[in-house]
């Protein structure tokens, strides 16, 4: 990613600008750093140094008498130099520890919660995506009749999922047999996920030639084709973003219009976060490489059994702070992880 590998001092330098940048959102010359950094150099060796990282890529100036700005690529290699040098404060932690203590601990509301703990501490968006249902062991299975052919097909999973299907029927099923088949399917669901469930009925019924019973191998092997990742927006949770839009000063009625689209329409923030299941540790994505939007950026993190259940993250600007908004997310979704995992959720 890095075409040039930087002096000790052209690190130092970069380092500045973009605190400076995350603390100001201006462009910052090399009086102004000399003065506000302490730095011990002359001016001339200040401005050689950020005339290099212009060069590289790693700085820009929006005006020929203006300062200098990181670029994107300034502030990744910032960012990188950054993950695993600082922590969460005792207060944040111990802030982080209460508010999971009496959540209730269905899968919802634990995501729920974790978005408003996300955006209360940030002070920016807090993320949350839904895990993917396959992973999921099934608590109880039924058929509610809806009218005389129309019948619906409920999973409820351990943690509170739930997925339905309509099955469409040609002709009318008697209430005492439709009771009868939704029992033995509870039976038989129990403690299986949806891949085992397909498997099970698929071996036990594939004999039945009853319409009922080819409706609902059908629907299971739908839920299961189903229950990979996708871009339905009913799986993600927000929290925050009204007060991080407030927050913000908009140059144009249009920047406000594409990000309140980015939340409003949400394709983007959950295909970043998919992306980031099966991955490991914090992945740091910027709108100008990713389609969110220019100027703003996600940090995020996978959580669960082998860091593939759902994701979690921070929605904010590009100059946010990274050393707090990096272990927030980190240690957040560690938390996550532990519930989870000792849940009973899944298999």
């Amino acid at each position: 990613m890095y075409k040039n590998k930087l002096t000790d001092k052209e690190k130092l330098i970069l380092n500045y600008i973009v605190n400076y940048f995350i603390s100001t959102g201006n462009p910052v010359g090399s009086n102004t750093l000399l003065e506000r950094y302490d730095i011990q150099w002359s001016s001339a060796t200040v401005r050689n140094i950020m005339s290099k990282l212009i060069e590289y890529g790693y700085l820009s100036q929006p005006h020929i008498s203006a300062g200098r700005i990181p670029t994107d690529l300034g502030i990744r290699l910032y960012i990188d130099s950054l993950t695993y040098s600082y922590e969460l404060s005792e207060d944040k932690i111990g802030f982080i520890n209460k508010r999971y203590e009496n959540v209730d601990k269905t899968i919802d509301k634990l995501l729920v919660e974790t978005s408003s703990v996300l955006s209360d501490i940030s002070s920016f968006a807090g993320l949350a995506t839904l895990p993917n249902s396959k992973y999921y062991k099934i608590k109880s299975a039924k058929l509610v009749k809806l009218d005389y052919k129309k019948v619906l097909f409920i999973l409820i999973f351990n943690g509170g999922l739930t997925e339905k299907t309509l099955i469409a029927l040609k002709k009318d099923i008697p209430s005492d047999l439709l009771n009868k088949i939704s029992l033995y399917l509870n039976r038989i669901s129990e403690d299986l996920t949806l891949e085992d469930l397909k498997t099970t009925v698929l071996s036990e019924i594939k004999f039945r030639q009853d319409e009922i019973f080819k409706e609902i191998k059908k629907s299971i092997v739908k839920l299961s084709a189903g229950s990979s990742d996708s871009d339905d927006d009913s799986g993600l949770y927000i929290k925050g973003h009204s007060s991080l839009i407030d927050k913000l000063n908009f140059s144009s009625t249009e920047d406000l219009i594409d990000l309140l689209k980015a939340f409003e329409e949400k394709r983007y923030i959950i295909e970043i976060l998919n992306n980031v299941k099966n991955g490991d540790g914090i992945r740091v994505f910027f709108g100008s490489d990713q389609g969110i939007m220019n100027g703003y950026s996600i940090v995020a993190c996978s959580y669960g059994r082998d860091n593939n259940m759902g994701s979690i993250g921070v929605f904010g600007p590009l100059r946010m702070d990274y050393s707090q908004i990096i272990p927030l997310v980190d240690y957040t979704a560690h938390i996550v992880s532990d519930i989870v995992n000792s849940g009973g959720f899944y298999d």
